[in-house]
């Protein structure tokens, strides 16, 4: 299925629609991940007014940086390497954007956070604080050693004029990536935490261009692939008749 354009419809269709590819998202790894591991929506991780990680975070991220350890005997689903081309770097919408949801991803052994799935929503563009919060708070897991996925199927406006990767890559390696073409201005980005490390891979999207397959990574080196188009054709036939003739209009 191709991607919409989801400017045809205000901030609440889409927070709809987005709690719906959660859970399908969900529901894809949870049947690929290895054995050891498991997939939950849980709450945004800003979660207090500055912006910063609630107590769950701290409290489970706070002793090490890096992932856990792995045995990948646990279970049936064998990791697969990280992509070839990677780029590396050393060291109204408000309210939905309060109440929309991640998806996290856990090793069984202590329960930890080893990465997050976010979709990007019209609230993280919303103003200038907000879409600081999105970034910094996107840049303190990769510091953490939480790997990322980042999901953007809005342009670039004022607040991301080069989109929200080049934003996030400026933020922690002091200058902006490549611009995003033209005609691909929306992007989806694998983060990858190696030590003090971080490998980016960013896939550019286009409305009308199904979706790709992007690299989830449960440690260095090792990821699974999440076929984004499936969940996203998924959810969409959720999304009321009403504003489906709308968006696809």
């Amino acid at each position: 299925m191709p991607m919409h354009d989801w400017n045809r419809v205000e901030a609440g269709i889409f927070f709809d629609f987005h709690q719906t590819w959660s859970m399908q998202i969900r529901d894809s790894l949870n049947r690929d991940l290895p054995a050891d591991h498991y997939a939950l929506i849980e709450q945004s991780l800003v979660t207090q007014d500055n912006g910063r990680f609630g107590p769950d975070i701290l409290t489970l991220h706070s002793d090490t940086l890096g992932s856990p350890s792995f045995d990948n005997s646990a279970g049936t689903t064998v990791l697969a390497p990280a992509p070839a081309h990677f780029k590396t770097v050393k060291t109204d919408a408000e309210f939905y954007r309060r109440k929309k949801n991640i998806v996290a991803i856990r090793h069984e052994s202590d329960d930890r956070i080893v990465a997050c799935i976010e979709l990007v929503s019209p609230g993280n563009k919303s103003g200038q604080r907000a879409f600081k919060d999105f970034v910094v708070k996107s840049c303190e897991l990769l510091m953490r050693g939480i790997h990322l996925v980042i999901v953007d199927v809005f342009p670039p406006g004022m607040r991301d004029p080069q989109g929200v990767h080049n934003a996030i890559w400026e933020e922690l390696h002091g200058e902006p990536d490549d611009p995003l073409p033209a005609v691909k201005d929306r992007v989806a980005v694998s983060y990858e935490c190696e030590m003090r490390d971080i490998h980016a891979y960013p896939e550019t999207l286009a409305v009308g261009v199904p979706l790709p397959e992007v690299p989830v990574f449960l440690r260095p080196g090792g990821c699974v692939m999440l076929n984004l188009e499936e969940t996203y054709a998924a959810a969409f036939q959720s999304v009321p008749l009403r504003w489906r003739r709308v968006i696809e209009a």
